[in-house]
């Protein structure tokens, strides 16, 4: 198993160059994410947008990575691949284009660079084996969907998550 680890409000430079010098760490795969509302029509959505990055596919740094069930995963900035289940309730399909909002008093800009997203793909990850998809403080208190971004499109400062495989990860059985 891999490992995934969170600070909401990111992790400093020397915290992670701490855990990368860790012997135990094989690989690490630097996030972001988001809980935001997706908006397509009159349907509004909570989601959790991971940000997703071709170089970590390229280098084999891509942790939990997820599977293509249609269409293809972002490949440039206002693209967005989600959670294949959100295509039987909310309707959304391929082509598509929908709005990303936050809660009255927080502003977009401070984590997205863009507001509005073409849906490329639809996609299963392995994080989420069961149909729990957490927590979160906006909407009514759980994820309904979760969906990737370019990693470009995120205005945050900090990274905010860290997937984690250790030189023993291979060893576990699930």
């Amino acid at each position: 198993p891999n490992f995934r680890i969170m600070s909401p409000l990111g992790y400093e430079k020397e915290d992670l160059d701490k855990i990368k010098s860790m012997p135990e760490v094989d690989i690490i795969m630097e996030s972001y994410t988001k809980d935001v509302f997706i908006n397509k029509e009159e349907s509004t959505y909570t989601a959790k947008l991971f940000s997703y990055d071709e170089k970590d596919k390229d280098e084999g740094t891509f942790l939990n990575r997820p599977i293509i069930e249609e269409g293809r995963l972002p490949e440039k900035s206002g693209e967005i691949a989600l959670e294949g289940k959100i295509r039987g309730i909310p309707k959304i399909k391929l082509g598509d284009t929908i709005t990303l909002t936050l809660p009255n008093g927080d502003k977009l800009s401070d984590s997205f660079k863009e507001s509005t997203y073409k849906v490329t793909g639809f996609v299963t990850m392995p994080y989420y084996a069961s149909f729990e998809r957490g927590q979160t403080n906006i909407g009514h208190g759980s994820i309904d969907y979760y969906g990737f971004i370019s990693k470009q499109d995120f205005a945050l400062e900090d990274i905010t998550d860290l997937f984690i495989k250790t030189k023993e990860s291979d060893d576990f059985i699930a």
